[in-house]
Order: structure tokens, then C-alpha cells, then sequence
């Protein structure tokens, strides 16, 4: 998956880049707090984007990882008391191996 702070820079425009950096930590956390097993894999990837790398995954699985962690995010302009929500967009994309590949 790789996750993208909506309209980021609005944040530090409005409130400063102080409050940007709360956001970031808040988006950090709630995704770290989403893992489901060990073997998950969230990282920040760039300045307002993450990804998620979620093992033995099916696509409906991280559809249902993606939801709750925008679900999540709700509460996030509230708890730093700001007026613009922090919302993500979300890609996913899934490879299950097939077992009539051959090996090489």
C-alpha cells in the first residue's frame, strides 16, 4: 500500500509547520497501531507519504487494514484541535504467486 496525506501542505500553510509535524507523528502512530501481526510493514516513505507492506495478505485484507486506519484518522483534528480534517489516499496493490509458475 502506499498511503498519502490528502492536501498536506494546507497543514503547515494554516497552522505551521509544528502542527504539520503532529500530524505526520498522528498518522505515524495510528498506522503502526494498525498492524496486525509482526510481520506487517509500515514505514514513512517520503515528506507526507507511507507505505504498508502486509504479508500473506489478500487484497480484501488490506482493504479491511486500509478502512480502519482511515477510520482511524477521524479523531486526529480533533485531538490537535484543528479545523481541517487529515484524510489519506490510499493505493493498494496485491500479487498472490501462483502455483502454475514456473520456476526458473
Amino acid at each position: 500500500m502506499i498511503i498519502d496525506i490528502d492536501d498536506f501542505k494546507e497543514f503547515n500553510y494554516t497552522y505551521g509547520h509544528l502542527v504539520g509535524d503532529e500530524v505526520i507523528e498522528s498518522v505515524t502512530e495510528i498506522l503502526s497501531n494498525q498492524k496486525r501481526t509482526e510481520d506487517d510493514f509500515v514505514a514513512r516513505f517520503g515528506g507526507d507519504e507511507f507505505i504498508a507492506i502486509l504479508p500473506n495478505s489478500t487484497k480484501k485484507d488490506a482493504i479491511i487494514f486500509a478502512e480502519a486506519f482511515r477510520e482511524g484518522l477521524l479523531v486526529v483534528s480533533k485531538k490537535l484541535n484543528i479545523d481541517i480534517e487529515v484524510t489519506v489516499s490510499i493505493g493498494i496493490a496485491s500479487s498472490i504467486p501462483s502455483e502454475n509458475e514456473s520456476e526458473q
